[in-house]
């Protein structure tokens, strides 16, 4: 596997184009990685792309705090054989036959909105609830407004016979091929590591104990927002401005970090009422730029932040253009401020007679 294959497994494409002008060489786990958080790929691509690596990189061991503490070591060829083999395994077992086994499904529609109801019925085999689905995806498809036409689809399978057993979710594209498939166990949610010479191989939890620190175009004042799993779709994510990217910080520091979720990113977001909050995400290789062009609203308060963070503008000018945009968009809402009519706000002197109407006139 060369470079311009592993590019094409991440998510941004803002990093992706970094990473190829500094002609970035990754190492065998970091491909192994890529391919394990890449959003697009199907199980079967997923598979194809890990023996790849296993054909034509070299091997190497797999490096975590997580492992040295349960006392194992993996070596990423055996991890990704015995990876694959194990999830071709539980496929087949989630499509097959089960005695006591119920299936359901959801339909994701857009970004965000699953179209689900406790009315949902349930199938006794994996074939007759994806006929359904593709039933329902047709009847949704065919009414629905691009921005909520079905963008993914959840498949679930319980095992109702058995006290305790774990439930499957399948996730599939659009079109129903597999995308990933994972479990609930309502007795243990803990995180346990097969031993290496185990056949039951969990590729999600060794590869979530990796951390890696890939360079990334960002600093500090940049605006961002994640990538969208569902690009067709209207929908943007909300957009932060970047402190830190922790991963780059803590490795000048010379602190490698535990696992994935050390990837982070933080900074400042802006909730539905204006109101700045510090959060953080991960992972950092999820971001992308936001556009300049929809930083409008509210979200100018976000141009402000960008501009005091690079020390750009003093404390003062930020306080006062944040009060300014503030204010001025909020008496643009239908119902500002409360339940006073127009007349009464023109009376008042917050709207100008000639804006909304005389104080005589609507209300």
């Amino acid at each position: 596997m060369n470079n311009n294959d592993i590019y094409s497994f991440i998510n941004s494409k803002d990093v992706r184009n970094y990473l190829k002008e500094i002609d970035y060489q990754f190492s065998s786990p970091e491909a192994a990685w890529l391919v394990f958080q890449c959003r697009t790929l199907t199980i079967r691509e997923r598979h194809a792309a890990w023996q790849n690596i296993i054909d034509t990189m070299p091997d190497a061991e797999l490096e975590s705090p997580h492992f040295r503490h349960f006392g194992e070591r993996y070596f990423l060829h055996d991890i990704l054989k015995k990876g694959i083999e194990n999830e071709k395994r539980r496929f087949s077992e989630f499509c097959a036959e089960s005695p006591g086994a119920v299936f359901t499904f959801q339909i994701r529609q857009g970004r965000y909105k699953w179209n689900s109801s406790d009315l949902t019925p349930f199938y006794s085999g994996y074939s007759a609830c994806l006929e359904a689905v593709r039933q329902e995806i047709g009847e949704i498809n065919s009414d629905a407004d691009p921005e909520y036409r079905v963008t993914s689809v959840r498949i679930t399978k319980k095992i109702t016979e058995k006290p305790g057993a774990e439930t499957l979710l399948l996730d599939a594209a659009r079109n129903l091929e597999p995308l990933s498939l994972d479990s609930i166990s309502p007795r243990d949610n803990s995180v346990k590591y097969n031993p290496p010479d185990s056949e039951a191989v969990d590729l999600t939890d060794v590869l979530q104990s990796l951390w890696f620190c890939f360079p990334v175009p960002f600093k500090k004042g940049d605006i961002v927002r994640e990538v969208s799993s569902y690009p067709d779709t209207e929908e943007s994510a909300a957009p932060l401005v970047i402190i830190s990217t922790d991963s780059q910080g803590n490795l000048k520091a010379g602190y490698k970090g535990c696992d994935c979720s050390d990837m982070r990113i933080d900074g400042y977001f802006l909730d539905n009422r204006g109101m700045l909050y510090w959060d953080y995400t991960f992972t950092y290789m999820d971001y992308e730029f936001f556009p300049e062009e929809c930083l409008t609203g509210k979200n100018r308060m976000l141009k402000a932040l960008r501009s005091y963070l690079r020390d750009e503008i003093p404390v003062d000018l930020f306080v006062n253009a944040c009060i300014s945009i503030f204010l001025t968009e909020m008496s643009q809402e239908e119902n500002f401020p409360g339940a006073y009519t127009r007349e009464g706000l023109v009376l008042a002197g917050l709207v100008p007679p000639d804006e909304r109407g005389s104080a005589s006139g609507e209300k």
